[in-house]
């Protein structure tokens, strides 16, 4: 009976009713998890009855062994490990290891790795739903990839990997290898440099890739190959040279993306080109094609091929070199038009050669 009333909740965790069922079952056995499902969802019933969230966190403090093993000293230190709950179990976690000061390291001698493993394998994570694994100060980061291939759990929905600034220092985390088999994630967020990619996820509808510097060929090529029907959003970072940016713009099976970013892009306005004329553009109803060196060189291209954009409704030019009148060129466009902070000026670029020309 355990087993079906832990295979119902897993089948969809974020369902209130199978933690009722199951809690139910621990009352009835006077399981200890059984009492901290009942507090929990009091509090769910009851936001404003702080009453019942001190409850319920005074039981997780005086059973913290219990819940999260060797992690119970970081029980209440949100500055590294910070956990939410849902109905007796972790729902959330995100682990900021830059707070791991010297301190800390008197109280807990142990690796992010290592916690990063153990917060996977914790009874209590068994339905954990939405990680964050930050980075702040250490470059060398591989083994998120490896603990995530060993231990991350199937109710994943949302993944985000590396620095959650953009504009980390961090910007060049080695993240080694990624592999990613969860056949329910919705969102995957990855920052850093990663060698190579073995996905496998088929639910996922948001995709963002935010790196410094050109992908390797094999890189590009395990993203073009990764089987992700489902995808809605795709927001790449592009890097200094465009060939990863024109690689993905060239995929002819992600049929239900609409919202497409190449953010950051160095060669935005030849990106125009191979966005207009790629066989996704009819599908367009957003583009972001923000903080990049985008001109009106590139409006231009867009407004040349308006017939290949009839869906697009917003396009968001923040932080680029298109200029007023080139603004109200966009608005014939599209419906909603973003431009903040536009520069001045023409951005120092060098225009590339290209691989291939989109309509050859």
């Amino acid at each position: 009976m355990e087993d079906d009333l832990l295979a119902a909740i897993a089948r969809d965790p974020e369902d209130p009713e199978p933690y009722l069922v199951y809690a139910d079952h621990l009352q009835s056995r006077s399981a200890l998890r059984g009492e901290l499902m009942t507090l929990q969802n009091g509090t769910e019933e009851h936001p404003g009855d702080h009453r019942i969230s001190d409850a319920a966190l005074d039981h997780v403090r005086a059973n913290a062994r219990y819940y999260l093993g060797e992690l119970a000293p970081f029980v209440d230190d949100h500055r590294f490990l910070r956990l939410g709950w849902r109905c007796g179990f972790i729902a959330s976690a995100m682990l900021t290891w830059n707070r791991l000061a010297d301190g800390d390291r008197r109280r807990f001698e142990v690796s992010a790795e290592r916690v990063l493993s153990s917060l996977l394998q914790l009874d209590s994570a068994r339905f954990l739903t939405h990680l964050v694994v930050e980075p702040t100060h250490q470059l060398d980061a591989k083994f998120i990839g490896e603990v995530l291939a060993a231990h991350a759990p199937a109710s994943l929905r949302e993944l985000w990997i590396g620095p959650r600034d953009p504009h980390s220092a961090l910007r060049n985390c080695e993240l080694g290898e990624l592999t990613l088999h969860l056949p329910h994630l919705r969102e995957l967020r990855i920052h850093g440099h990663a060698e190579r990619f073995h996905l496998e996820l088929p639910s996922l509808h948001s995709l963002t890739v935010m790196f410094h510097g050109e992908l390797g060929h094999p890189t590009i090529q395990d993203l073009l190959d990764a089987p992700m029907p489902n995808l809605e959003r795709f927001h790449l970072w592009s890097p200094s040279t465009p060939f990863s940016a024109v690689a993905f713009t060239t995929r002819t099976d992600l049929v239900t993306l609409g919202d497409l970013g190449i953010i950051n892009c160095a060669y935005a306005d030849e990106i125009c080109r191979f966005i207009a004329a790629g066989p996704m553009s009819e599908q367009l109803y957003r583009l972001s094609l923000a903080k990049g060196a985008l001109t009106d060189t590139g409006v231009e291209v867009l407004l040349a091929r308006r017939a290949n954009l009839p869906n697009l409704a917003t396009i968001d030019v923040s932080e680029t070199f298109v200029s007023r009148a080139g603004l109200a060129r966009l608005r014939t466009l599209a419906t909603e038009v973003v431009a903040r902070d536009l520069r001045t000026g023409q951005p120092r670029v060098l225009i590339p050669t290209l691989p291939h020309e989109p309509d050859s």
